[in-house]
């Protein structure tokens, strides 16, 4: 997309590897200040942290304390090395003073079916993937990564909420142009992609997935608010020694 004719027509739905990847690999194919230009954020896009039934906690301060009780028994998988659940759960074993082995898998589903089975403790999962083995009670659901409580899932709280003060780690989605697409297309993409986000039908489908829709900002102000959590992030990584 970085390489692709700057017409407006080619675009990136990214999430936060886009600007973390930098902090992950020695080297990238792309230069996300030089080739990629954010023409808005879509939405938030938060974790719910479930756990295998057999894990005795209901809420996260259970967990935290069963944690603490058996250092080393805990583990948490995760959609990939550096991906949003990963840095989720470092975020919260630093944060509360535990430890927990992380366990990759290439994706949320083959994660999510060892987390069913039993033999992982607990994952950050995407809401959409996590929804029907929450009702079905293969896991339950702890606690939400996001700083408030999402439609989606009301009745769970957050982890700052639940005792962690500060925890905040969502997943974001934007939408990016090649940096050389003039600043009139982009200002029309910009306009089409809030018209189109302000109809019921694509609220509606974003709400019972559990994602947020972003507030309306401009580009300066979007470009702020992806930097400013990417930096976030880039803590975690740089505390962990997280490398691809």
């Amino acid at each position: 997309m970085a390489r692709a004719v700057p017409d407006g027509y080619t675009l990136l739905g990214g999430g936060d590897s886009v600007e973390l990847n930098r902090y992950l690999m020695a080297s990238l194919p792309y230069d996300p200040d030089r080739d990629l230009v954010p023409i808005l954020q879509v939405a938030d896009v938060p974790y719910l942290l479930i756990v295998h039934p057999t894990v005795p906690a209901r809420s996260l301060g259970e967990l935290i304390a069963y944690a603490k009780a058996n250092p080393g028994r805990l583990t948490y998988a995760s959609f990939g090395i550096g991906g949003g659940g990963h840095l989720s759960g470092e975020l919260l074993c630093r944060m509360a003073g535990i430890e927990a082995l992380h366990i990759p898998y290439p994706g949320n589903p083959p994660a999510l079916i060892d987390v069913v089975a039993g033999r992982v403790s607990m994952m950050f999962c995407t809401i959409p993937v996590a929804q029907q083995e929450v009702r079905a009670g293969h896991v339950r659901p702890i606690a939400m990564s996001s700083p408030a409580r999402v439609p989606a899932m009301p009745e769970v709280p957050t982890c700052a909420e639940a005792g962690l003060q500060g925890y905040d780690s969502t997943g974001q989605m934007t939408l990016y142009a090649p940096r050389a697409v003039p600043p009139a297309i982009i200002l029309r993409l910009v306009e089409a992609s809030r018209a189109a986000l302000a109809t019921p039908a694509l609220m509606q489908l974003l709400d019972a997935q559990g994602f947020v829709l972003a507030p309306p900002r401009d580009a300066a102000a979007t470009l702020a608010h992806i930097k400013a959590h990417a930096a976030r992030l880039a803590e975690v990584i740089h505390a962990a020694g997280i490398r691809l």
